[in-house]
C-alpha cells in the first residue's frame, strides 16, 4: 500500500510543482503526519528535495519542477 501512496504524492508534486507539506497532504487526501513520513522517505530515496522557507517546508521533484 505504501508504494501506491508514495506514487500518489509523487504525482501531486509532478502535477502541481513545488508545494508545501500541508498542500500535498490536502491534494493527495492523506493524513498530514503520514504525508510527512512518506515525504521524508521519498527524500531519502532521492526522489524529492526539501526546501525550508521561514516556517514552511516545500517539496519538489529531484529532477526539476
Amino acid at each position: 500500500m505504501e508504494s501506491t501512496t508514495k506514487d500518489r504524492i509523487l504525482k501531486v508534486v509532478k502535477d502541481f510543482g513545488r508545494n508545501s507539506t500541508s498542500r500535498i497532504a490536502g491534494i493527495s487526501g492523506l493524513d498530514y503526519n503520514y504525508t510527512i513520513k512518506l515525504l521524508k522517505e521519498l527524500e531519502k530515496e532521492k526522489k524529492l528535495i526539501k526546501e525550508k522557507e521561514t516556517k514552511s517546508t516545500y517539496w519538489k521533484l529531484k529532477n526539476g519542477k
